[in-house]
């Protein structure tokens, strides 16, 4: 197969054909158009540059058969986590806005949980 053919299936599968719309569109049998799709993903994760932290940047080390690291360390995946993962909502009681790390927060303070439970008025100190 010459690089003219190959850049022709691969771009074909960027437009988002199937492996059998390739097939027919160039002659090969699907079997073969899979198969070079492998060697070819294969060959592209073996050239990838370097990866590096999703959160501070550092370089990640390769490890062959396996599915590539995002994080350097237990510690970045954590902090990554808890700076990715804070949700908008609204009081259910006093209707104020605040954040929250758990996306089934009703209440924006333990005093609108209690009204809201036992139906005391609500103050808050701003």
């Amino acid at each position: 197969m010459t690089e003219k053919e190959k850049n022709h299936i691969i771009k074909l599968r960027e437009s988002g054909m199937s492996y059998t719309k390739i097939s027919n569109a160039t002659g090969m049998t699907v079997g073969g158009v899979k198969a070079f799709f492998s060697r070819y993903n294969r060959s592209v994760r073996e050239n990838l540059t370097e990866l590096c932290c999703i959160y501070c940047g550092a370089k990640l080390p390769k490890k062959q058969r396996t599915k590539p690291f995002k994080f350097y360390s237990p510690a970045c995946r954590h902090k990554w986590w808890v700076k990715n993962n804070e949700y908008q909502q609204t009081c259910a009681v006093c209707g104020r806005q605040f954040q929250t790390k758990h996306k089934n927060q009703k209440y924006c303070s333990h005093s609108c949980y209690i009204s809201d439970r036992y139906g005391k008025a609500v103050t808050h100190n701003v």
